[in-house]
């Protein structure tokens, strides 16, 4: 990942932070918070004629509910798209306190297709940890870097499949926007 791009991201989530910092709502007990994170990631690599860049935005969609003590439980659905596109969905548990999160995910279900093949098969995990402010009273915006371990055990390539073992690893910073009811 480009650096500026990962200082923009983190500047844009932190000046509301900053601002709404007094604010310090406390999480309620009971609330369903509807969020979705927003990350970009562009990477540029030497190939033997020429460079090649490839970008990718994720998507993240979870619907958690705060439980009792800052537990949280709830589902998560993500895509990637750009060079390479990917779905993954699962369970979502953690913890939230003041504004921080720290989640874990379970992800039973996903896919990944690059330009010459498809990973078929696969499941993960992932790690989300964050920070974000209330802007009003159901609204909250912030940041996080979201850390997702998958495996594949089938891949599909001109519409042959055979059986592989195969992981991929993904990090990206994100932007966070919630909406809670």
């Amino acid at each position: 990942m480009h650096l500026p791009h990962t200082l923009v991201i983190l500047t844009v989530a932190a000046l509301p932070l900053y601002l709404a910092a007094a604010a310090g709502a406390q999480e309620t007990p009971g609330r369903t918070t509807l969020s979705i994170a927003y990350g970009y990631f562009r990477q540029t690599t030497p190939a033997e004629s020429d460079q090649q860049t490839s970008s990718t935005t994720f998507t993240d969609l979870k619907l958690t509910r705060d439980m009792h003590k800052g537990l949280l439980l709830g589902g998560v659905a993500g895509t990637a798209f750009g060079t390479v596109d990917s779905r993954y969905a699962g369970l979502v548990g953690g913890y939230r306190y003041r504004g921080f999160s720290a989640e874990v995910l379970w992800l039973p279900t996903a896919v990944r297709t690059e330009p010459t093949a498809s990973f078929r098969e696969g499941r993960g995990l992932g790690a989300d940890l964050g920070y974000s402010v209330r802007i009003t009273r159901r609204l909250s915006f912030g940041g996080q870097m979201s850390y997702r371990w998958f495996d594949f055990d089938a891949l599909e390539v001109q519409g042959s499949r055979r059986t592989i073992k195969t992981a991929f690893r993904q990090r990206t910073p994100q932007l966070t926007l919630g909406y809670s009811f």
